[in-house]
């Protein structure tokens, strides 16, 4: 047996190179204390999975387990004989505090938590038990030593607590989006980011929501770790073209993991661009899906280091974009609900004033005939020599001016008579285009483009001559200098999803009447009165302020709406909507066998270019169906690494001007260097104007405003391909 002992028994010194016994290749002791240890206390520290080894008072290793020596990387027989603290750093000042404790009680077990360097190796927290021993059989005597590694301990335990804080995390979150006030959403998200991004250690998290239109994407919330890993901005708004490989895979509702920005492939060099532009190493993508559309994106980067994403990051990661696109969907239902409660508010204020308008103006008139007709009949019997007559005449030029008021209300009112016929717009704009542009100064642009196959409306033509008088002096009024009006009709067809965008809309058929000038544009705090009667931002006596509050009465007499846009020291445009008469034969389905039939391609090659998925989709399976080959790209780079491959084959290439990258025009001239005889169609949303195009820009090129009609488009195609 080992007898534990506090008795000093001298040993001689082991030999560098000691003889040794094994038992079964568990554990390895030397000649000279084998007989000291027991064949049983032998068997069980072979068992013990702990790291064990005995020491002589010396503090030579005389014995030791296993695990012992795959803790010193299985050095095997070269330990025995080896002082402990030359093969443990660390080492010497706790045999120092343990000796001195077992000197003092000899039957304690010494315990200590010790972090214990493995000779130039790695660094471990152990707990040491050490007590000390004497054999009965012999003097042998030393200590043993037991090593307990707390490194997996307290990872386990790490990542027990991990788990807890991460449940805690959810279930907390959870609650709070599920009880949240609407006022308290933006702030919730906020906090949510900054408890994220502390409990994940990342350096941002970011909001990105997709504009209306699905083009750009702009930041709504942002967090940055309080010492950030770089001092470049968090995200800067973008168009949303060049994530299309990311925007793809997120619309499956599943994340993207990016452990290290070398990882993604070729078809995500947009991305890795972007990424690298704001020093991010790793992230991790998380769709914000609302009634199943992608409606934005959770990022969650590193900028320090890689980092290897674990699937509960993942899992914490897209519960947090769940919960904050729920969160968003209830702010975007809050302000539709607003938006639709306010529309209708205004719409029944309109139509009050205008009951009032109209009731007043019939009195009006009633008292301005009465004072016309008294003052007619006194002219009647004044003698034409009488000075008072010159009086009597400046008293009916003003009877006049009040009557044009009075008229003006009941046209707001819209109680006025209207003669209604099926007209064409285009004819009505023509006719009045010299008329019109003799208002307009001289240092100010007047233009139009009209739709060559606008369908008809049922309007009254003076009331649309109305229209089209107010909105243009109101034009010109706003621009303080230079600049240009443009009058644009077009041919609309509005689904239900383009109501849901277009404010007062309806589906169906309509003709687009638009006014467009570079004025001063409208303040955002007054856009919302700008309709209504005597409401003016003109000096006092340049205005009745009842031009635009006429143009409503009349749009809304024709069961039209008006919709307006305005950014500050940019413009302004109204946009008119006026139901439009579809006959049978021109119905969408009758229109589409015509267009193939009359405008069907020969296999020649197109090019689009269009950073607009949907759009570019649409034109895809549009010209497809017509008997084109089409070639697509979604940015001008694309488009021109595709020309350089095939200059030769590309007839006609149809591309929009304004792209993520280099423009339309600079990628057009780019290929037009190379190829001269190049076709080339450009398209907008905008007015060319927007643009300058020059003449040398439309020599092999034409221009096509969006929303682009099938047949104007097909038609175009087929001319410009037909002409030698």
């Amino acid at each position: 047996m080992i007898k534990k002992s506090s008795d000093r028994i001298s040993i001689n010194h082991i030999s560098n190179q000691p003889t040794t016994s094994k038992s079964g290749n568990g554990f390895v002791s030397s000649n000279e204390y084998t007989g000291a240890i027991p064949e049983c206390l032998k068997s069980c520290l072979k068992m013990l999975l702990n790291p064990i080894f005995l020491e002589d008072r010396e503090n030579h290793i005389i014995g030791f387990n296993r695990a012992f020596e795959e803790l010193l990387n299985g050095k095997g027989q070269q330990i025995l004989g080896q002082k402990s603290v030359q093969l443990i750093s660390n080492y010497q000042a706790v045999i120092r505090e343990s000796n001195h404790a077992l000197i003092k009680q000899p039957d304690h077990i010494f315990r200590k938590n010790i972090r214990i360097k493995i000779g130039a190796g790695e660094t471990r927290d152990v707990l040491l038990c050490r007590s000390a021993f004497r054999a009965e059989t012999s003097s042998a005597e030393g200590y043993i030593n037991s090593l307990t590694d707390l490194t997996l301990l307290k990872k386990y335990e790490a990542e027990a607590h991990q788990k807890i804080q991460i449940e805690q995390t959810f279930s907390r979150l959870s609650t709070r989006f599920i009880n949240i006030k609407e006022a308290e959403v933006d702030e919730l998200i906020q906090n949510t980011l900054q408890t994220i991004g502390e409990f994940q250690k990342l350096d941002t998290a970011v909001i990105l929501l997709f504009s209306a239109d699905q083009n750009f994407l702009t930041l709504s919330h942002a967090w940055r770790s309080a010492q950030p890993a770089s001092d470049k901005p968090i995200y800067t708004d973008q168009p949303a073209a060049p994530f299309h490989w990311s925007v793809s895979k997120l619309k499956q509702a599943r994340p993207i993991l990016i452990n290290r920005l070398s990882d993604l492939p070729r078809s995500a060099a947009a991305e890795c661009t972007i990424l690298k532009r704001f020093d991010v190493k790793s992230a991790i993508l998380a769709p914000l899906i609302s009634e199943n559309n992608l409606i934005g994106i959770a990022a969650f980067t590193t900028k320090v280091s890689e980092q290897k994403w674990q699937a509960e990051d993942v899992n914490l990661f897209m519960t947090v974009a769940n919960l904050i696109a729920s969160g968003i969907q209830r702010i975007r239902s809050v302000k539709e609900r607003d938006n639709i409660q306010a529309q209708l508010i205004h719409s029944q204020r309109m139509e009050d004033i205008g009951n009032l308008a109209g009731g007043i103006a019939h009195d009006f008139n009633n008292i301005l005939t009465v004072i016309q007709g008294r003052v007619q009949m006194l002219m009647m019997n004044t003698d034409p020599e009488d000075s008072r007559l010159k009086d009597m005449k400046q008293i009916c030029e003003v009877i006049n001016r009040a009557a044009d008021l009075a008229r003006q209300l009941l046209l707001f009112s819209r109680k006025h008579e209207v003669n209604l016929k099926v007209i064409n717009i285009n004819l009505i704009i023509e006719n009045t285009y010299q008329m019109l542009k003799h208002l307009v100064r001289e240092n100010i642009t007047f233009e139009t483009h009209l739709e060559p196959h606008l369908w008809k409306v049922h309007a009254d033509e003076s009331n649309i001559e109305q229209i089209l008088l107010n909105l243009v002096v109101n034009a010109q009024d706003a621009i303080h200098d230079k600049g240009h009006i443009i009058i644009c009709t077009e041919n609309v067809l509005l689904s239900q999803k383009d109501i849901k965008i277009i404010p007062e809309s309806r589906s169906g058929n309509f003709i687009r009447l638009s006014v467009e000038d570079s004025g001063c544009g409208i303040k955002k705090e007054i856009i919302n009165h700008i309709f209504d009667p005597f409401f003016s931002t003109k000096e006092k006596d340049q205005g009745t302020g009842l031009g635009l509050s006429v143009v409503y009465g009349i749009v809304k007499k024709h069961g039209g709406w008006v919709n307006l846009y305005s950014e500050i020291d940019h413009g302004t445009v109204f946009k008119i909507y006026l139901p439009a008469i579809i006959s049978e034969k021109s119905q969408l389905g009758a229109t589409e066998i015509e267009l193939i039939e009359n405008y069907r391609g020969n296999q020649e090659v197109v090019l689009i270019v269009e950073d607009n998925i949907d759009v570019l989709q649409t034109l895809d399976e549009l010209l497809q169906s017509a008997n084109y080959h089409v070639l697509k790209a979604a940015s001008g780079e694309v488009a021109l690494e595709i020309f350089r491959k095939h200059p030769d084959a590309v007839d006609i290439v149809i591309s929009d001007i304004l792209l993520p990258g280099i423009n339309g025009k600079e990628m057009v001239n780019q290929m037009l260097s190379r190829y001269p005889e190049l076709k080339v169609i450009f398209m907008s949303g905008y007015s060319p104007n927007r643009f300058n195009l020059s003449a040398a820009d439309l020599e092999h090129a034409v221009f096509i405003q969006k929303p682009i009609q099938s047949q104007t488009l097909l038609n175009t195609i087929r001319r410009m391909l037909d002409q030698p």
